[in-house]
């Protein structure tokens, strides 16, 4: 597991809208639109595809939080997906 910096457009209910992640080394600024805001933030690699379905945005404490009961559904989810995927095919 690798800690990386992800930028965070979310809008000001804290429901998140996309996730970035830049290759290292690369300088780039993440802005959004009207009515939203940018959280940068370092989480661990492996949870950034799921970030936008199972966190939303605490605006007060300026942090993730992760939103009761949407991690197992999504595993659920996931798991429906995968039996479906072909041998060495990937979900992106």
């Amino acid at each position: 597991m690798t800690a990386v910096e992800v930028s965070v457009v979310h809008d000001h209910d804290g429901r998140i809208i996309s996730v970035s992640q830049f290759a290292a080394g690369v300088k780039a600024m993440v802005v959004g639109g009207e009515g939203q805001s940018v959280l940068m933030t370092t989480v661990d690699d492996a949870v950034v595809p799921e970030l936008i379905r199972t966190h939303k945005v605490d605006i007060e404490r300026g942090r993730l939080v992760e939103i009761a009961g949407a991690s197992s559904g999504v595993a659920r989810e996931r798991d429906a997906l995968a039996s479906l995927l072909l041998r060495g095919q990937h979900r992106d």
